[in-house]
């Protein structure tokens, strides 16, 4: 029996360990997260959480695993690698064997160091307690300002409206969702959140955050704003440092092929920490990316145990705000051209990024789910647009470099 050890507990580790469970029950199977309790689903908890009058807990399936088959070692976490002896030490002092390893240690929240400002009145948004505790604030604090304009900014500001808080969304960069959006889809996403009442100030930056007379006060040159809580969403760093001190190749997180393997041949490496190939595209990236997240650590346990499995998705994001569904698949910032359906300033249309190939790259859709899911299919098995789709295309429109 092979000592397989999953580091990380979160969906890409959970996915790898129910797929060992199921494939290779006889094998001493061991998960080790940093945090209480089993694993959980985090893209509830910037949305219907928020919002909804009894929240259900986002329970990962199947959870029964834990505690029969898989052995779950949570609220510890691990200090070091020895690839030689083919061990890690943990936090408690206790050191594992491993037969394979994988790293599905994730991402960290960029903090900000706010010294002027009560802690208790600033809000991150990363784990099930950071969401309980947003969301008794947003039924207490009815003004609300939030740093950062990427995808959790805007859901936790959708959520806010929605339950009649005052909300000011400040971001440093020209536009919103600059990290992962064409300029169309971060227009949409401006113009949908003015509409719905959000105050939107980009190419901006507080030069000071502090704390007065019971108000947090956001000042730079020319202006202020105040708020009675502050919510900083500015992004992550992932979680690469045991990696690269035990010495396995990294580059902005953990550099792995299509198979998920790591410098090493016996650690592999799967979720938001790892840099991989994306598609058939040649380029690399790292992703937060739920279904590649998810898919990825399948694909490692398959290989962890004497499999040949690639991972070749294209990365897949989605998110609600207000009654608006946004998906987007690949890099459609790295297009040449773009396909489109629809009209882009109302609420329902497509645009299919092209590279200078002719190959898609990506795509981004507002209440276009169906369509999506149809290019995401044609993508796995290797195939262009899907005929239906193409039959609905009506401009190819050059991408201004």
């Amino acid at each position: 029996m092979d000592d397989f050890i999953i580091i990380g507990s979160g969906i890409a580790g959970h996915h790898a360990a129910s797929e060992l469970c199921r494939k290779a029950p006889s094998h001493n199977v061991q998960v080790v997260g940093a945090e209480l309790g089993r694993p959980y689903d985090r893209p509830p908890l910037s949305k219907e959480y928020l919002l909804a009058a009894e929240p259900v807990h986002p329970e990962l399936r199947p959870s029964e695993i834990y505690g029969s088959t898989v052995a779950l070692r949570d609220g510890l976490s691990t200090t070091s690698i020895d690839r030689q002896n083919r061990t890690v030490t943990l936090a408690d002092g206790s050191q594992v064997h491993y037969d394979k390893l994988l790293l599905a240690t994730g991402s960290r929240l960029r903090q900000l160091h706010l010294p002027h400002v009560d802690p208790r009145r600033i809000f991150y948004l990363r784990t099930l307690e950071d969401a309980q505790r947003l969301r008794r604030a947003l039924c207490e604090s009815p003004r609300v300002a939030i740093l950062g304009g990427g995808f959790i900014g805007l859901e936790v500001a959708a959520a806010a409206r929605v339950r009649g808080c005052t909300v000011r969304v400040l971001e440093r960069a020209p536009l919103l969702l600059s990290r992962a959006a064409t300029p169309k889809l971060s227009e949409f996403a401006r113009a949908l959140h003015i509409k719905r009442g959000v105050e939107v100030l980009v190419d901006l930056e507080a030069g000071e955050i502090f704390e007065e007379s019971g108000e947090i006060i956001l000042r730079w040159p020319g202006g202020e704003l105040r708020s009675d809580i502050l919510v900083v969403g500015i992004g992550v760093v992932p979680n690469s440092e045991l990696a690269s001190q035990c010495g396995l190749a990294t580059a902005d997180g953990i550099l792995v092929d299509q198979q998920c393997r790591t410098s090493d041949g016996a650690i592999f490496a799967a979720g938001e920490v790892t840099n991989y190939p994306i598609g058939r595209h040649g380029l690399r990236a790292r992703t937060e990316s739920w279904s590649s997240a998810s898919a990825q650590g399948a694909v490692a346990a398959k290989n962890m145990m004497g499999q040949d499995r690639c991972f070749n998705e294209l990365p897949w994001f989605w998110s609600d705000q207000y009654d608006i569904n946004i998906q987007c698949i690949g890099l459609p910032t790295k297009a040449s051209r773009f396909l489109q359906v629809g009209d882009l300033n109302s609420n329902s249309w497509l645009q299919v990024g092209i590279d200078d190939a002719g190959h898609v790259i990506g795509a981004e859709g507002v209440n276009r789910g169906r369509d999506i899911s149809a290019l995401r299919r044609a993508g796995r098995s290797g195939q262009s647009i899907p005929a239906a789709l193409v039959e609905q295309l009506i401009r190819i429109e050059p991408v201004n470099r």
